[in-house]
């Protein structure tokens, strides 16, 4: 992924990449159109065991294509809970919070997906956790909370692709040539917040990175035709 609005003291930045959507800490799914296909509860020495156990169910379920573990007490470690499955791993998305925009996180919850007809999916995010060194001032009823979005992975994709716009206090990214896309806002406050640099969190990147600079979109002047009306 690559980190953008970065400013010379690490306090500030904007993380945006795409990870793999087999584990997803942290992460709860909803299918707004068919709901859960299959719901159970699972209860685990572990919370590790309790999120395999859920994921390894799915793999055996013919119907399944993503699941959701929630601990029943809403916590990071919790070993007893519901395991749900979505049939569809193309509605099995984030749900939508009070104010419109996606927040798929919620404690207590692990999601994945299960890779079906050789076609698997991977989730594009953008991480707000430090945009900003002025929260309060900034958010408000807007928190900096963080943004998530499937991205089909098909048998012919032999890279990932990822075009990140920024724009202000807007950022804009779109994977495999726009397959998938998710815009935030963030509001930097450091002056030098304006690097960007590329990173992995998993061993070794083999990247390339291509920047350009966005111009107006304001035509300069009238069409031809519009002018001689």
């Amino acid at each position: 992924g690559a980190q953008v609005l970065w400013s010379d003291d690490d306090t500030e930045k904007t993380i945006v990449g795409i990870r793999s959507g087999e584990m997803l800490p942290g992460i709860d799914l909803y299918d707004e159109v068919n709901g859960d296909s299959w719901v159970f509860n699972i209860s685990e020495v572990t919370r590790i065991a309790a999120v395999n156990a859920c994921k390894d169910a799915c793999k055996d379920a013919a119907n399944c294509t993503a699941w959701t573990f929630s601990s029943h007490d809403k916590s990071a470690d919790g070993s007893s809970g519901k395991c749900r499955f979505k049939q569809y791993a193309q509605h099995a998305l984030q749900g939508s919070n009070s104010n419109g925009a996606f927040q798929p996180y919620a404690n207590g919850s692990t999601s994945g997906y299960v890779c079906r007809a050789r076609i698997c999916y991977a989730s594009l995010y953008i991480d707000r956790t430090r945009s900003t060194t002025a929260v309060d001032e900034t958010y408000g009823k807007y928190p900096n909370f963080n943004y998530s979005a499937l991205v089909p992975i098909l048998p012919d994709d032999n890279s990932l692709k990822l075009h990140i716009f920024v724009d202000g206090s807007i950022v804009e990214a779109f994977a495999q040539n726009g397959r998938a896309v998710v815009t935030a806002r963030v509001y930097p406050t450091s002056a030098d917040a304006d690097c960007i640099g590329l990173y992995s969190r998993k061993g070794s990147l083999n990247a390339s990175l291509d920047a350009f600079t966005l111009v107006s979109a304001l035509a300069s002047s009238l069409p031809e035709e519009e002018s001689n009306r």
